[in-house]
């Protein structure tokens, strides 16, 4: 049975602003006190890859586990692909330590498991979807994967797969064990620290794979250890600012307004952020999240007419939109930051005429509190078992020899939902992105 296990962020392939590995850190949680655990994230790092193959050899660890988050930056115009920055982890880990077994999982390995363990024969083990039971089996039974739900494994030169695990139950998990890491790295980065309140999304938005990943029933942590754990990050690291990492943070409203409370009683000094929902938005929970340092309401409404919205799968209306809209007005100091594609299913140029006259609209509403340079605009990136997967693929948006996992700029570009109504919009777009992103001076990734 393996001792020492080192489990290792894969590298983004360029600067990017920091994002704690907080899903690798609750994975030790898991098997803390039966192994010896460290951990490493290039992305922090001076020298990546030295650093990367100097901790290995130091270390000598008995098991190496990579975590694949993000694919690329599933932005049109900034072409970058993070899956090249996995490729050369692993080509590092194998040459650094070629005996030792190695371990993939994450968010982006399970949307490609398959395809990735085909690609890369040096990958020993993957682990598909949530990963924290089923690593904690594996490290105990490595010689019999078979008898493990949610595990790629090799025999005599081919790929088995297990089958799917279940998602376990949420509200038990442990604090996720950030020591392994070193969390001073992060601590200048804007909202480095995520927390978990929930895993499971009951939404189907057509470009979306969370649901995908984490299965549509919601499961939720009891509000009290959510801020227990935000109370433990302050009191160990000294943590001002967390990012809730939910899909949608405020649905369901009685579990967010619950955790909020708690909040501004317990961490009157602590702000956060999070991606929440038009939905049922009040003017009481708006009030609150400001008491509870919010100062960005976040909203992805992605599209502006109701038939759109419709196709989209958002399950909202114009009408909810205008009336969130209506909501941050009345509560000062909040600013908003909106998240629109301009490209999606049964666009018309209507459709993107509507979408600006709404913009000007709640930017004449909002005045400076609604800062068009951090106006969020784009094309949907299709991923693999998505509905706008097959939906591209039923109306010849996307060919079936598209490959959605490449590795050039070329092949990258192919895997964004254009309609075809809209070329001459399409050309102009890019143009106008092209220039924005060079006015803005910030990195493109860097979010709102």
């Amino acid at each position: 049975m393996p001792k020492k296990i080192l489990l290792v962020q894969s590298y983004l392939g360029r600067s990017e602003p920091a994002t704690f590995p907080v899903a690798l850190a609750t994975l030790a949680a898991r098997i803390n006190g039966r192994y010896e655990l460290s951990g490493f994230d290039p992305n922090v790092s001076a020298a990546p890859e030295e650093e990367l193959r100097a901790k290995i050899q130091h270390y000598q660890p008995d098991v190496i586990a990579v975590s694949l988050r993000n694919i690329d930056t599933t932005i049109l115009f900034d072409p970058h692909i993070h899956y090249r920055g996995f490729l050369r982890t692993v080509k590092v880990v194998k040459e650094t330590s070629q005996d030792v077994p190695l371990v993939v999982g994450g968010a982006g390995f399970s949307l490609y498991a398959e395809r990735i363990m085909n690609d890369n024969p040096v990958i020993d083990y993957g682990i598909y979807l949530e990963g924290e039971d089923t690593f904690a089996e594996l490290l105990e039974k490595m010689n019999e994967p078979k008898s493990i739900k949610g595990v790629y494994y090799r025999k005599n030169g081919e790929i088995h797969f297990t089958g799917r695990r279940e998602p376990a139950p949420f509200d038990d998990t442990s604090f996720p064990l950030w020591e392994i890491f070193d969390v001073e790295k992060y601590k200048n980065y804007p909202f480095p620290f995520g927390v978990e309140t929930k895993r499971g999304c009951p939404f189907e938005c057509v470009y979306c794979s969370y649901f995908l990943l984490h299965g549509k029933t919601i499961r939720l942590r009891r509000p009290e250890r959510v801020v227990e754990e935000i109370i433990e990050l302050r009191r160990r690291f000294g943590t001002k600012h967390v990012c809730f990492l939910d899909s949608v943070f405020n649905v369901p409203v009685g579990h967010a307004t619950a955790i909020l409370q708690l909040m501004r009683r317990e961490l009157p000094d602590v702000a956060w952020l999070g991606y929440l929902s038009e939905r049922g938005l009040t003017k009481e929970f708006a009030r609150l999240a400001v008491d509870t340092g919010l100062k960005v309401f976040v909203f992805s409404a992605d599209s502006y007419t109701d038939e759109c919205l419709q196709l989209m799968g958002k399950g909202i209306t114009v009408e909810q939109i205008e009336q969130a809209i209506e909501v941050v007005r009345s509560t000062p100091p909040l600013h908003i930051g909106l998240n629109f594609f301009v490209n999606g299913p049964g666009y018309t140029y209507g459709t993107l005429a509507a979408l600006l006259w709404f913009l000007i609209k709640t930017k004449i509403k909002l005045g400076r509190r609604f800062n068009l340079m951090k106006l969020n605009l784009g094309y949907i990136r299709i991923e693999p078992g998505t509905p706008i997967h097959r939906l591209a693929l039923e109306s010849g948006h996307l060919t079936s020899d598209v490959d959605l996992l490449p590795l050039e700029a070329q092949g990258y570009k192919k895997c964004f939902f254009y309609n075809r109504n809209l070329w001459l919009f399409n050309a102009l777009f890019s143009l106008l992105s092209k220039g924005l992103r060079k006015l803005r001076g910030v990195h493109p990734c860097s979010g709102v």
